[in-house]
């Protein structure tokens, strides 16, 4: 058996050990088989989350969610850069992760 890397290109071609192939078996039967049993489905709120960077200020975020559908004070950050990251060359596509890891940070469970 061969898997093709992408899918359907003859680039990158592999081939697959009989393990790796008694475990895509096994996988196959597997999922083609109705669960028995299920977990219930929760009913969980939605919270959404926003933030942003700027180049050389800083960064932030808020969340919102259904009990609180606007931003309150506790619900809402501001965070300057330290001059030695604001004024570094960094993408600014990583000062936005560090916006999200920030809004995981505050408010992450």
């Amino acid at each position: 058996m061969e898997l093709h890397v992408p899918l359907g290109s003859g680039d990158h071609k592999r081939r697959l050990s009989s393990e790796a192939r008694e475990a895509h078996a096994w996988w196959g039967e597997i999922l083609s088989q109705a669960p028995i049993r299920s977990i219930a489905s929760q009913s969980r709120e939605t919270i959404l989350t926003w933030s942003d960077a700027t180049s050389t200020k800083g960064l932030g975020g808020y969340y919102t969610s259904e009990p609180q559908p606007s931003p309150h004070p506790d619900s809402i950050f501001s965070i300057a850069l330290p001059s030695l990251i604001a004024h570094a060359s960094e993408h600014i596509n990583t000062k936005e992760m560090r916006g999200v890891e920030q809004v995981s940070l505050f408010w992450g469970r």
